[in-house]
């Protein structure tokens, strides 16, 4: 396998060299994400209050209504986190075409709700709703310590974050290149999608994982710069991930097109 698949830093300079003179239109796509999310956080935040206020208001401000409180509160925001992950499959498609030196437009991001919608979403579901429900447990048990103050919740967060946290990274191993696939199949169902991924990634996931680690000091060099560097690290990182789909296909130039190997 090491001599067949480019290694992280090869995936990187690769990421590189696709991304000059691609960075404009990259940064404007994800100051539209950051737009997005926002928004989302302002909305949560909103429902939050006014849940809150309504519990209150009735006189239920026992810690059992704290739980519910963070209950519900986690659940909407799972929903919505399910929701902008369709808009990490229009991302995964912006930075493919970019991979293949096609045009990349911001456009892109929108394609899963105008003509792939209820296959985008089956997807979404089915990998970011894992990934949610199994740190689930750990948002809730936090929020309910930094409500409360109980030591036993705080506790309880550690271990469902250890637990729920393994499950999510094998979980987004498995299946994060699924929003790559579903572009280049489009004759394929969300199962078949799943199914085609979970058997590419069979053993990749250790490589994937590694390149992910090696952009920690990328990372923590645009933390210094007071955040502003993450303008050009994302971009990358996300090219990165596009440069090992098609390095896992295996890609061979036929013609004009990629040859698919699913």
């Amino acid at each position: 396998m090491a001599n067949r698949y480019k290694s992280a830093a090869m995936l990187r300079d690769d990421a590189k060299g696709f991304m000059n003179g691609n960075y404009g239109r990259a940064i404007g796509v994800a100051m539209i994400l950051v737009c997005f999310n926002y928004v989302v956080s302002v909305v949560l935040d909103l429902f939050d209050r006014i849940l809150t206020s309504a519990f209150v208001g009735a006189g239920a401000v026992s810690d059992s209504a704290v739980l519910v409180i963070d209950i519900i509160y986690a659940t909407i925001s799972l929903a919505l986190s399910i929701v902008l992950s369709v808009f990490s499959m229009g991302m995964s498609l912006f930075y493919l075409k970019i991979g293949c030196k096609a045009q990349a437009m911001a456009g892109d991001l929108f394609v899963p709700f105008r003509e792939d919608m209820s296959r985008s979403f089956a997807i979404a579901f089915r990998v970011t709703g894992v990934i949610g429900l199994a740190m689930l447990p750990g948002n809730v048990m936090y929020s309910y310590y930094t409500g409360t103050g109980q030591t036993n919740a705080f506790y309880a967060a550690i271990a469902c974050f250890l637990v729920g946290g393994i499950i999510a990274i094998y979980v987004a191993l498995t299946y994060q290149m699924s929003f790559f696939i579903m572009h280049d199949f489009a004759e394929y169902s969300a199962s078949e999608v799943l199914s085609a991924c979970s058997k590419k990634m069979k053993g990749h996931k250790w490589r994937l994982f590694r390149l992910e680690l090696s952009f920690i000091p990328y990372l923590l060099l645009a933390v210094a710069t007071l955040g502003i560097g993450i303008l050009w690290v994302y971009p990358m990182m996300q090219e990165a991930r596009a440069q090992f789909y098609l390095d896992l296909m295996n890609p061979k130039k036929v013609s004009d097109e990629w040859e698919r190997t699913v």
